[in-house]
């Protein structure tokens, strides 16, 4: 939240909705996969923010379409999580006593009950699930 206000300028128009979101994407990739390095969040973030501009508009998969931009950044965001349950496995191989790292992401690493597809699914659904509302309700 402070790097979000260090970030505004003297007498800058800001659209209230468009920081609440952006605050809680970060929150959501930080708490959900353990990332706190701010390139990754922000490309994360914009990721994040082509594939619900997708999901929100009309099914038609052709190149130069919103859709079409939706379901590649999908594949790069799950792309994303799948280098991170990767590295994540790998060091936790590397020392026995490392955990799986931070996160719910790390936390479903430890109980090793779900392919690594199906934890990608869950943490892609629980940030389009979180980020809409959690903008919305913040700025009303």
């Amino acid at each position: 939240m402070l790097q979000t206000l260090s970030n505004f300028k003297d007498g800058e128009v800001v659209l209230l909705q468009d920081i609440c979101r952006k605050v809680a994407i970060h929150l959501m990739v930080n708490q959900l996969l353990g990332v706190s390095s701010q390139s990754e969040v922000n490309e994360m973030s914009q990721f994040f923010s082509d594939f619900v501009d997708g999901c929100l508009s009309v099914p038609i998969n052709l190149p130069g379409v919103t859709y079409h931009k939706a379901m590649k950044a999908r594949k790069e965001i799950i792309s994303k999580i799948n280098k991170t349950i990767k590295k994540r496995l790998q060091n936790k191989a590397a020392s026995d006593t490392a955990g799986a790292g931070n996160g719910v992401l790390g936390r479903l690493l430890e109980e090793e009950s779900l392919p690594n597809e199906s934890m990608a699914d869950f943490i892609i659904n629980l940030l389009f699930a979180g980020n809409e509302t959690t903008a919305k309700t913040s700025c009303k």
